[in-house]
């Protein structure tokens, strides 16, 4: 059985563009910009970015490091651990949106590593820059990467506890148990219970099919392991205990796990072919390389174990299982998968390795596999000319559009591309027709740099679009608030509105009660009727209108405002 670490070292020995593609100061950069993107300007986005910033800022705002909070209210979402990196790098940074980010970004550092290294000890070199690479380029994990949430540090303690338990397959050792300990207590201190089960249960089946489960209930049953897990999370469970009593107990494992898998929570619903459907979407421009691997792996009923590559075996029971988990989830979101998705960035690697990397002479033995064909290639740039040409689309949206917030961010996205990035969006998507059409580059070549366009056409055009249409107004009502010595002292509420980011802009508590005369509300447009509706005695004064937001002033002193 093909179990012990490969450690092949097989050289880059390649010339011109493919051998620069793969070189260290490229793979770099690539991870880089993929990791850091525009996050160093961008606003937070809500809902989720907003969310975990404020609750950050609320902690140090109460001195509170045990619970946490949002808008007042207890916030019983996620367990302790990415709140209090996010509030250590405030602390030395400041109020500023990437300050935020920082951990995401530094903690995505050592996911990138992580694979790498991974990929070098059980394949080679070559395989291990190319995961890198399909890793850094995969927008879904671009996203993630940088946001101001929890889900960068569960997907880089999930890949890291797969990847020892793995080593622990090859190799059993104790050190490996108490690594693999550390990292289940601190991704439980994470998100919660999915850090432990997840990897537990995808090692099981695994173990189960190559006949090893002596050496997985061995591992399991290891006291000096859970005591290492309960060493990581019993403090913080007792101090938040003494400080809410069962309340985050209840709120958190009764309400958003097995509420979250068994209810559809936030209006996050779908269907068990959702992430089917999804995953071209996910694996783009990746995405026919991981149908002709699927399609290549041929794993017999009755198969003889002693042949069996474990590796293979592991990585696709750690992605079949997540799929299947969270295809029955009643909670669906994209970046969900993402906890499964590192074996296949892991495989097409490897794939793309062995047939798109692969000599003259290997090319000729193996002629029946294809490595990067012409589909691959025209796909990408289809991805490319999308995301460069989607803002295109914006304003024949908005005037389609039924729902007044939704059709005024969108004008306001479409005033934002035609003023500042038309002309970027229109280089980057006559460069990747360019590329595939007509300069005669290697097909690998021309698809990693076809992937890299779509990378910068998502980070530095698509997302700063967005960002700007949904978040400006935000940050510019704040600002308003701040500069005027009449209301910044006044209480502000949210009415119909979302929006945890304007708190953090603001820097001070907005709560969701209702309103009462002499408040500001901060508002959606569309809200507006149904806010004056509230009290047809009190007149609204509008203090601020932009793109779909609206600030009024709940009666009272309507000096300085427009009467509704």
């Amino acid at each position: 059985m093909s179990v012990v670490p490969r450690n092949n070292t097989q050289g880059l020995s390649l010339g011109g563009l493919e051998a620069s593609l793969l070189s260290l100061p490229v793979l770099v950069g690539v991870a880089l910009l993929s990791i850091i993107g525009a996050a160093a300007y961008l606003p937070l986005f809500d809902l989720d970015e907003g969310a975990f910033s404020e609750a950050t800022r609320e902690i140090l705002a109460s001195g509170n490091w045990v619970s946490t909070y949002l808008n007042g209210e207890p916030r019983h979402d996620k367990p302790i651990l990415i709140y209090w990196f996010q509030a250590s790098s405030v602390l030395l940074f400041g109020h500023e949106p990437w300050a935020y980010r920082l951990p995401s970004m530094l903690v995505a550092v050592v996911w990138v590593f992580a694979v790498y290294r991974f990929s070098r000890e059980f394949y080679n070199e070559r395989s291990a820059r190319l995961a890198v690479w399909v890793l850094a380029v995969s927008l879904v994990a671009s996203s993630i990467f940088k946001a101001a949430t929890a889900d960068a540090l569960l997907n880089c303690l999930i890949n890291l506890i797969f990847f020892d338990i793995y080593r622990y397959y090859c190799k059993p050792e104790q050190k490996q148990l108490y690594k693999i300990g550390l990292y289940m207590g601190l991704a439980f201190l994470t998100k919660g219970p999915i850090g432990v089960l997840l990897p537990l249960m995808a090692a099981f089946l695994c173990f189960a099919y190559l006949g090893r489960l002596a050496l997985f209930f061995r591992a399991v049953f290891d006291p000096r392991a859970w005591a290492t897990v309960l060493l990581v999370i019993t403090p913080w469970h007792i101090a938040v205990y003494l400080d809410q009593g069962m309340d985050f107990f209840e709120g958190f494992y009764l309400g958003h796990n097995l509420g979250r898998y068994g209810q559809t929570m936030e209006g996050h619903g779908g269907s068990p072919l959702y992430y089917v459907l999804l995953l071209p979407v996910l694996l783009a421009p990746f995405s026919v390389q991981f149908f002709r691997l699927f399609r290549e792996i041929k794993i017999a009923k009755n198969i003889d174990i002693d042949k069996v590559d474990a590796l293979t075996v592991y990585l696709l029971t750690w992605f079949g299982l997540t799929l299947l988990l969270f295809s029955f989830s009643e909670t669906q979101l994209p970046h969900y998968l993402l906890y499964g998705m590192t074996p296949v960035f892991l495989l097409v690697a490897r794939r793309l390795d062995t047939y798109a990397y692969a000599h003259v002479k290997e090319r000729k033995e193996r002629k029946e596999r294809v490595g990067v064909s012409a589909l691959d290639l025209i796909l990408a740039c289809a991805l490319v000319v999308f995301l460069s040409l989607l803002p295109f689309a914006l304003e024949y949206a908005a005037g389609k559009s039924n729902r007044a917030y939704d059709a005024a961010i969108m004008r306001l996205a479409s005033a934002v591309f035609y003023e500042r990035y038309i002309v970027y969006s229109l280089i980057i998507a006559a460069s990747s027709v360019a590329i595939v059409l007509y300069i005669h580059w290697s097909k690998i070549a021309r698809l990693l740099l076809c992937a890299v366009l779509a990378l910068v056409s998502f980070n530095f055009i698509l997302a700063p679009v967005v960002a700007h249409a949904q978040q400006q107004p935000l940050r510019d009502a704040a600002n308003f608030i701040l500069s005027s010595p009449k209301h910044a002292n006044k209480n502000i509420v949210y009415y119909k509105l979302n929006m945890p980011s304007f708190s953090v802009y603001l820097q001070r508590l907005v709560t969701k009660v209702a309103p009462k005369a002499g408040d500001l509300v901060i508002t959606k447009i569309s809200a507006v009727d149904s806010l004056a509706k509230l009290n047809t005695r009190i007149e609204l004064i509008l203090l601020f209108s932009e793109g779909g937001i609206a600030l009024y002033q709940f009666g009272a002193d309507h000096e300085g405002g427009t009467r509704e």
